[in-house]
């Protein structure tokens, strides 16, 4: 649904700037209405780091509940016992907002830091933003995807109709040249021309 290059990068446009202005190392999107979770995007995270199963520790929090989790300092936190024996112990500070597409949480935003932290007023509205776009994009994706799915059953529908017509039917273009014909008549004419050549 989201193996898309178009999407993943402007998605890690939008990760790199959130970042930046939110002056934290990493960020990723993380995908989790599939069996297995998967970062559709991310900033800054190696494999060896962190792995959506991990992040999956804040999926009551964040994406079963539908609600923003802010942790400034996991080493405070009742969730650090949960954190401490996976990559996650090297993190200190986590935030995480759901992604939404017609009030059904599809997946989370996440900004992370080694260190702890404290967000600004200003921090917090670029997430805000920040949300809103990637769920905009996710969203045009999605629909982009349905039309594309709806158009290849036409198509399919369509052919299907032109192989099994009973009615003989082409299409010609002004200089008569045949642009399209069901596959009985291009059968018929085949027929024609080879018998043509005997």
């Amino acid at each position: 649904m989201f193996n898309n290059k178009n999407l993943h990068q402007e998605l890690s446009t939008i990760l790199s700037y959130t970042a930046e202005l939110c002056k934290v190392p990493y960020a990723a999107v993380m995908m989790s209405k599939t069996d297995t979770p998967f970062f559709i995007a991310k900033n800054g995270l190696d494999y060896s780091f962190t792995t959506p199963e991990e992040l999956l520790i804040f999926n009551d929090q964040i994406i079963k509940k539908n609600t923003v989790c802010i942790f400034p300092d996991i080493n405070k936190d009742s969730i650090h016992k949960k954190v401490k024996n996976t990559l996650l112990n090297d993190l200190s500070f986590l935030a995480g907002f759901p992604l939404s597409i017609n009030k059904d949480c599809i997946g989370m935003l996440c900004i992370m830091d080694s260190t702890p932290k404290e967000l600004s007023g200003t921090e917090l509205k670029t997430l805000e933003f920040s949300v809103l776009q990637i769920q905009s994009l996710l969203e045009l994706h999605i629909q982009n995807k349905n039309f594309e799915d709806q158009l290849k059953e036409k198509e399919t529908q369509f052919q299907s109709f032109l192989d099994n017509s009973k009615e003989i039917v082409f299409e010609t273009n002004l200089e008569g040249d045949i642009n399209l014909c069901f596959k009985k008549l291009d059968n018929l004419f085949r027929a024609s021309t080879s018998r043509n050549y005997r």
